[in-house]
């Protein structure tokens, strides 16, 4: 999708972003509530960063608690792009600071009452490359999206890095 999807832009002069998210903390989380948890925190967190985008955008989970956003219909000029990139990201950040009450995993699949709930206070760190080349290669800036996140996270986390071009 992401080659496509860059292939489309390159053919209409318009600029786009990829986004790549990791949740802050959570394997901590996955260790203290068990993986039912993390499987439901992931869902969760996969929800509310769907409805932080346009439909037409990609959402994808790389894997573990890794996600990738490709925005593709940001305008023509990398300047305004950037700003725009920097609205999703905030708001993908804001939505997944909200507080998400689980049920106990072992109680919410079974016919017991549940005993327990867990208020979960979550938040990660997003990693931007805005591209507008022809000859974008994927792999290159999802690396270079990476590489964002990753000073993101050096920075503090529950932050969004941009990669320098």
């Amino acid at each position: 999708e992401l080659e496509v999807a860059l292939k489309a832009n390159a053919k209409r002069g318009e600029v786009g972003a990829i986004l790549m998210l990791d949740l802050d903390h959570f394997k901590p989380l996955n260790d203290r509530y068990g993986h039912g948890y993390g499987d439901e925190l992931l869902k969760e967190v996969a929800f509310r960063i769907k409805d932080s985008v346009k439909a037409e955008d990609i959402v994808v989970r790389l894997g573990g608690d890794e996600f990738v956003v490709l925005i593709t219909d940001l305008g023509r000029e990398a300047k305004d792009a950037r700003v725009k990139a920097a609205v999703v990201a905030n708001r993908i950040l804001n939505e997944i600071a909200r507080p998400l009450t689980l049920l106990p995993y072992a109680m919410a699949h079974s016919e017991q009452e549940p005993k327990e709930l867990a208020e979960l206070n979550f938040s990660c760190s997003i990693g931007v490359v805005v591209y507008a080349d022809k000859e974008a290669d994927r792999d290159a800036l999802l690396k270079r999206a990476d590489t964002a996140m990753y000073q993101a996270k050096k920075d503090g986390r529950n932050r969004v890095a941009f990669c320098q071009a």
